[in-house]
């Protein structure tokens, strides 16, 4: 699994990471955004909520996804119905036992994809 590369006009999220990052005085936190500009190299990027308000953000602070590993080589982007299958299955327990911190993952991408949860 691999972050999804940051560009701008993408849809991603933005939160804070713990009481270390916070997201501007303001700001929702979680808060769905677009990227409007980033240029690589920068600590900062410029997104839009909702809104339309504008926010200066660090960039680690926002997160456009994943995208797995499949056959051949080809990564699939969370969104992929095979791969939002799997992480149903995973978070069933249907497929055996995984690390909290990836459960917790594997429920927040199916939020974000529409999917929910199931029930355990």
């Amino acid at each position: 699994m691999r972050a999804v590369d940051k560009r701008p006009g993408m849809k991603a999220t933005a939160a804070s990471v713990g009481g270390w990052y916070p997201l501007p005085e303001g700001m929702p936190d979680p808060c769905e955004v677009t990227i409007l500009n980033w240029l690589p190299g920068e600590q900062e990027m410029i997104v839009e909520d909702q809104a339309g308000h504008r926010w200066k953000v660090l960039h680690w602070l926002v997160d456009a996804g994943y995208e797995f590993p499949s056959k051949g080589g080809i990564y699939l982007h969370e969104s992929e119905p095979r791969i939002l299958d799997r992480l149903q299955r995973v978070v069933a327990g249907e497929l055996g036992a995984y690390p909290d911190e990836f459960l917790a993952m594997a429920r927040k991408i199916l939020r974000r994809n529409g999917r929910g949860e199931l029930a355990s």
